[in-house]
């Protein structure tokens, strides 16, 4: 893989959506997104028990809804029953959307899709395969790139679809994550964003054919840096914010 040559600023992906003004992972959170300009969305995929690929970042349903539950054994109808909201409470009622209802909203944009694959703490059955089958038949191939903090899940992408665009996650500085990204052929690795401020780090990954997207920067001190070191991209849950900062320096 060679990587995207160098942006003179960032692209900017909306964390969970628009998170920092409206429910993450709801459809209002990446409406809002498109209207802040977003060049993209990260947003995380589970599989319901009936089968089902849902648009929310916990296994377990309590923190956004205030009622246990776990994605895994639920089916659509009990989950669309929840309030996905309910932890802003200046928020209305929001259900968890499924991935088909994300791409009916921003078929009509440009906006890239980042889909993080929740799978590193439940093994969910044939994930892949059902967002391969979907992208495909909704022919979002060319919008869409994977990710997930579970790199095994992202060679058995590469495995079922050699063209897909993969990412790979991490927190910590390992050369074992460049060794699994050259051996996947993944196209980017995703650190957290305080290791991609440094020039050499992002010279470093870009000698070994990788982009470097990076999360979740909220601070105009670590867009100015995530910039000045060459990141490909910043994943900020406030898109909004960043285009300002970015224009400030002289982005368009």
């Amino acid at each position: 893989m060679n990587p995207s040559p160098i942006r003179q600023f960032p692209l900017i992906w909306a964390h969970r959506g628009a998170s920092r003004r409206y429910p993450e992972n709801t459809l209002s959170a990446f409406r809002g997104a498109i209207d802040a300009g977003a060049d993209g969305i990260e947003l995380d995929v589970h599989l319901s028990a009936d089968g089902n690929l849902i648009v929310t970042h916990d296994e377990d349903t309590r923190r956004v809804t205030g009622v246990p539950g776990k994605i895994a054994a639920m089916k659509l109808p009990e989950i669309r029953r929840l309030n996905f909201a309910a932890f802003r409470s200046e928020a209305g009622f929001e259900t968890a959307p499924t991935l088909e209802e994300v791409f009916d909203l921003v078929a009509p944009t440009r906006l890239t899709l980042n889909l993080e694959l929740k799978n590193s703490i439940v093994a969910y059955p044939k994930l892949e395969e059902k967002v391969i089958d979907l992208v495909n038949a909704r022919g979002m191939n060319g919008r869409v790139l994977y990710s997930s903090f579970n790199h095994a899940s992202m060679a058995k992408i590469r495995r079922i679809d050699p063209a897909a665009r993969v990412g790979l996650l991490y927190v910590y500085l390992s050369a074992g994550v460049f060794r699994r990204a050259k051996e996947i052929g993944a196209d980017a690795v995703h650190p957290h964003w305080r290791l991609a401020s440094f020039a050499a780090y992002i010279a470093f990954c870009r000698r070994r054919g990788l982009n470097v997207h990076v999360w979740t920067v909220e601070s105009e001190s670590g867009l100015r840096a995530c910039r000045g070191a060459g990141a490909a991209a910043v994943i900020t849950n406030d898109p909004a914010y960043a285009a300002r900062v970015f224009a400030s320096l002289g982005g368009a």
